[in-house]
């Protein structure tokens, strides 16, 4: 088993668990892609891919993530990009002033969002998120 070095790799591992091909996006997929898609921060998928390159750990990352029945897997509230950050807080007002507004956050590629408010697309998923517990926004609407 491996030794997981932070929080953030164990909330990491639920994801590839969850993701189809998610260590493969994990391992060979663009830093900015492979965060918005695991739903992590990219400096956790650099981090995760120095570690497992240092311990060469990718195949015991394999098992472990086979042996995980993503049914079951709990992930902390507030471990994914879920969470409302300030980040989150400043697009949503940001969305607020914007002609198209909460349309275009919910509605538009989370790239195209991101490139609109000049974030980063994971604080579009935060954003969403907080939209989504509020009723105001639904996933795959």
């Amino acid at each position: 088993m491996l030794a997981a070095p932070s929080r953030e790799f164990d909330c990491l591992l639920a994801q590839l668990a969850r993701v189809p091909s998610g260590t493969a996006t994990l391992r060979d997929a663009h830093l900015d892609y492979a965060a918005v898609a695991l739903r992590v921060h990219p400096f956790v998928i650099d981090a995760t891919r120095s570690y497992l390159d240092a311990v060469d750990g990718w195949q015991d990352l394999h098992r472990e993530v086979d042996a995980i029945d993503p049914k079951v897997v709990r992930v902390a509230e507030g471990a994914l990009l879920d969470g409302e950050s300030g980040e989150a807080r400043a697009l949503l007002d940001a969305a607020g002033d914007h002609p198209r507004g909460l349309d275009h956050l919910c509605d538009d590629a989370p790239e195209e969002v991101a490139a609109t408010f000049g974030v980063h697309p994971y604080v579009v998923f935060r954003a969403r998120g907080v939209l989504e517990r509020r009723a105001l926004c639904r996933r795959g609407a």
